[in-house]
């Protein structure tokens, strides 16, 4: 018999997750990261190492930077937890939303070892085009 909290347990991680993105609590996010994580944003080069990902995510801290997220769906098979979501990513008054399809596996402990995003350019490019006239007319900065 498969215990229910089993197979919850890996979303509710990975919500975690990105419940500490929102916030930017780099305390938190650290904890959930396996010294040995890779971030991949696919187009991008990979980020590997709990250390080198934190270094990128002291971002998040920076004066007027902010990221926020909407969950639009999110499954797991075992270890593996996979997104549908709508990113946002703040620099002072330009907030940009896209769509991103992630992927996170974890490990026997509950640490990611992997998250790896899909992103559209196309749909970054509309979000950024939107993000600039946000700055101009607020009521066009997206709401999650």
């Amino acid at each position: 018999m498969t215990d229910t909290l089993t197979l919850t347990r890996p979303m509710q991680i990975v919500e975690r997750f990105w419940d500490a993105m929102r916030r930017g609590d780099l305390g938190s996010l650290d904890l959930l990261l396996d010294d040995t994580i890779r971030w991949e944003n696919v187009g991008l080069p990979t980020v590997r190492g709990r250390a080198t990902v934190m270094r990128a995510l002291s971002a998040l801290n920076l004066p007027g930077a902010g990221f926020d997220v909407k969950i639009h769906r999110i499954t797991a098979d075992g270890k593996t937890v996979m997104t549908e979501r709508t990113d946002v990513v703040i620099v002072g008054p330009l907030h940009i939303a896209f769509w991103v399809c992630g992927v996170a596996e974890l490990t026997d402990d509950g640490k990611l070892t992997l998250w790896r995003d899909y992103a559209d350019v196309w749909n970054i490019t509309k979000g950024f085009v939107r993000g600039i006239a946000g700055i101009a007319f607020p009521a066009l900065r997206p709401r999650l």
